[in-house]
């Protein structure tokens, strides 16, 4: 396996991971987000299902991305 080729899934698996733990972090706090940001029980499935749609969007804009800039600058 190249350097490069390590690297690459070194940071793929790190972003898997922040979008994990930042979903955990959500799903835990939902009474503190749901108290904050006013959303009502009724719009709870629908906030939480926004949360893997936006990251499966951010991964199709990134892979675009990475198409036109080098992976080492994104």
């Amino acid at each position: 396996m190249t350097d490069v080729l390590r690297r690459g899934r070194v940071s793929l698996a790190f972003g898997f991971f922040a979008q994990g733990i930042a979903f955990a972090l959500l799903v835990t706090r939902i009474p503190a987000v749901q108290d904050r940001y006013g959303v009502s029980d009724a719009l709870l499935p629908v906030f939480l299902a926004a949360v893997p749609i936006l990251a499966g969007i951010g991964s199709v804009v990134t892979e675009r991305l990475v198409r036109r800039v080098r992976p080492s600058r994104l």
